[in-house]
């Protein structure tokens, strides 16, 4: 897993960018093509469907391990 801490715009707004956090993303998105998902009330963010709360578990966790990579 990568993290890189960055700003953006005049504001310095945090941006907080996560790379190869799960080893086999595929796996991701074949769980995600057999969802439902609901229909949209506005157009942001977009289609939704709810992560299993496994996966939730699991980058919970994973997100725990690295606060002091973040600060």
């Amino acid at each position: 897993m990568r993290i890189q801490k960055l700003t953006i715009g005049r504001e310095n707004a945090p941006l907080l960018v996560i790379d190869n956090l799960v080893a086999d993303a595929d796996e991701l998105v074949s769980d995600a093509i057999s969802k439902r998902y609901a229909a949209p009330h506005s157009y942001y963010p977009g289609l939704r469907a709810k992560a299993p709360l496994s996966y939730q578990a699991f980058v919970v966790g994973e997100l725990r391990g690295c606060q002091s990579l973040v600060g």
